[in-house]
């Protein structure tokens, strides 16, 4: 059981309290002992903030996740706020078909037809000439515009894109399943990020 929660996600703060990561459970505790990183007590409302002894003495509510060591039990935290940004950098969003539809919002960038099935990934430029599978040069399409566009450039089949294929906006939720959101989170978040 242990184990399962140093795996959890924690959402990880700027020291301007602005989300920009997710950690592991593990990876938060590692920081906050290394004081690079302060837990916040999201769930009791007036966001306290606590170095690694300081958390270990807070009592743990019957049902709360909590690590089992041979000498006590310590609350799992979900939030931390970074002491220094130091050299802290946003993780990039790993390119994929999943990843891109989600930017998209699962609309073909052509004829603008929504749906979660028959979207595919458009290179803008072809592959075949050279274009790569990046943000820049894909966007998501329905199969009859990728079909009547084939290994030409929009320009050349004579169609319209109706967006501009760009890197998404960073959002330090992107890749935690939604299953996994914390109740704790919705401060620190948007609704938009919310409801991707």
């Amino acid at each position: 059981m242990t184990t399962n929660i140093l795996n959890e996600p924690v959402l990880v703060l700027s020291r301007l309290w602005l989300p920009v990561a997710t950690w592991t459970v593990r990876n938060a505790f590692s920081h906050v002992f290394a004081d690079k990183a302060r837990i916040v007590d999201a769930q009791s409302g007036g966001w306290e903030t606590y170095d690694f002894l300081e958390w270990t003495e807070l009592s743990v509510k019957d049902g709360s996740p909590c690590i089992h060591t041979s000498h006590m039990h310590i609350r799992m935290p979900e939030v931390v706020v970074l002491v220094s940004e130091g050299k802290f950098t946003r993780d990039k969003i790993a390119f994929s078909k999943r990843n891109l539809l989600k930017r998209d919002h699962y609309t073909c960038a052509y004829c603008g037809r929504q749906g979660t099935t028959a979207l595919t990934i458009d290179h803008i430029v072809p592959r075949a000439r050279g274009g790569r599978s990046d943000w820049k040069n894909t966007v998501a399409a329905c199969f009859e515009c990728n079909s009547a566009k084939a290994d030409r450039t929009p320009q050349e089949a004579g169609m319209r894109l109706r967006i501009k294929p760009h890197e998404p906006t960073w959002s330090p939720i992107f890749k935690v399943p939604s299953h996994k959101y914390r109740k704790s989170w919705q401060g620190f978040l948007s609704e938009k990020t919310l409801s991707r």
